[in-house]
């Protein structure tokens, strides 16, 4: 749900970004880019911009391939959550930053009900 709140803020109910990228767009609440899904076999590797860019009105199925790319993450990362929220987002400094603010939703949102 962090990676959701992240990805998804302030985006349009049909959740599509990337646009002007050469490998994208991103779609879905958890903004899965074109050449990431084609990478994991998610869809056909010919798939073009516009056709993917249709994809994005699919919720189930985007959800679906967002949960498929993080649990990818989280096999490169051994298990390590934190680690694969900031592979999610990619490396470097905006990861980590991209990582710290999914954590601090995490602590926010579910820390007091845990408590409980």
């Amino acid at each position: 749900m962090s990676i959701v709140n992240n990805e998804s803020a302030g985006m349009p109910s049909n959740y599509l970004g990337d646009i002007t990228l050469a490998a994208g767009p991103s779609i879905g609440p958890m903004q899965v880019y074109r050449k990431t899904a084609r990478e994991l076999g998610l869809v056909p590797d010919d798939i073009s911009a516009s056709d993917y860019a249709a994809l994005s009105t699919k919720e189930f199925r985007t959800i679906g391939m967002g949960v498929a790319v993080f649990k990818s993450k989280l096999q490169a990362a051994g298990g390590d959550v934190a680690d694969a929220i900031r592979r999610y987002n990619g490396s470097g400094d905006a990861a980590a930053a991209y990582q710290q603010r999914a954590l601090s939703f995490l602590g926010s949102t579910w820390s007091s009900s845990a408590a409980a």
